[in-house]
């Protein structure tokens, strides 16, 4: 009776340990998994771990995937009391200048306004609001141009390769109303590596977890009960309720313009792991970019290393049959 049970055991397990095994080297045979970037990568966010990459060693432009640099630069300013959330920063003409340029995603700025430094950086975090990035900037350095200097030595410091900082918000300087910091170029852009942005975005998350509190959040209202009052939508459409929402998503940074495209650093959290996707200058089937386009490609991503989390599940659960005195087969 038991030798008949071995064998039909045998009999339903093996053809799904064949298949199993097909799965696995076509899924290592493959070069792309059909995504439409420039460069992509995927990674353990706990490990640092690599799981996919595409192109991912070349420079490109990273747009406001660049605004968590700042957020790691702020964070690190707060946590050595060099300055507070509840303190005021002061418009001045450029912030001001930017804070009023539609085109751009912003919070309006008073011109005799003063703002504290929490309301700022939730404008940056969600709305990824430009003038409220500069004035962060100002606020730690004194000037954006000398807020540069930190920001290249801190991307030395992660061990960032290939990395350009023109500004400290990734728009092309012809936005910054010719007040771009000394130095830089009157179109330059920020550009970077994905490997260098998932780095990037590794340390921001292990240095300060606390970020993903505020990334997680879809909708603010700056200044709520105020005449300044604006509904901050969160840019990451991936987040719960939002058009493209995915299961554990709660960060982390859009990116867009007209030279980086549409880019995405996208986190995601299932049960014990959670990663870290970086897609650049995302276009659909059609070669046009577009915010669905960069969050397909994220979402591919996420369901590769899903897939292939199950599979490695699945065999882990035939070999303990295997090694089973009573199942040996």
């Amino acid at each position: 009776m038991k030798r008949e049970m071995r064998k039909w055991v045998a009999l339903l397990i093996i053809p799904f340990v064949l298949m199993a095994t097909i799965g696995t080297t076509q899924v290592q045979a493959e070069t792309t998994l059909g995504i439409h970037v420039d460069g992509a990568i995927l990674i353990d966010a706990d490990t640092g771990k690599i799981l996919y990459e595409e192109n991912a060693d070349t420079p490109l432009g990273i747009a406001s995937m660049s605004k968590m640099m700042t957020e790691y630069l702020l964070f690190e300013a707060i946590h050595e009391g060099k300055i507070s959330w509840d303190q005021e920063y002061k418009v001045n003409d450029y912030t001001y200048a930017v804070s009023q340029d539609r085109r751009l995603s912003n919070v309006p700025l008073r011109r005799d306004g003063t703002y504290t430094i929490r309301e700022l950086y939730e404008a940056l975090a969600i709305y990824s609001a430009n003038a409220a990035t500069i004035a962060i900037a100002e606020t730690i350095a004194g000037t954006e141009t000398e807020f540069l200097k930190l920001m290249n030595a801190k991307a030395k410091e992660l061990g960032l390769v290939d990395y350009k900082f023109v500004n400290s918000t990734g728009l092309n300087n012809e936005y910054l109303q010719g007040m771009h910091p000394q130095g830089t170029g009157v179109s330059d852009e920020n550009v970077m590596p994905a490997k260098s942005v998932a780095r990037l975005a590794y340390h921001l998350m292990h240095d300060y977890p606390e970020v993903l509190e505020t990334t997680k959040i879809n909708t603010k209202i700056f200044r709520e009960g105020t005449s300044d009052a604006i509904k901050m939508d969160n840019w990451n459409f991936m987040l719960p309720g939002f058009v493209y929402e995915y299961e554990g998503v709660d960060g982390l940074k859009t990116g867009t313009t007209d030279f980086a495209g549409h880019c995405f650093t996208g986190t995601a959290k299932r049960g014990d792991k959670r990663l870290i996707a970086v897609v650049m200058k995302a276009v659909d089937a059609n070669g046009v970019g577009s915010y669905k386009a960069r969050f397909d490609a994220t979402r591919a991503l996420f369901d590769y290393d899903l897939a292939n989390s199950q599979k490695k599940n699945f065999f882990q659960l035939v070999m303990s049959l295997k090694i089973r005195r009573h199942w040996t087969f």
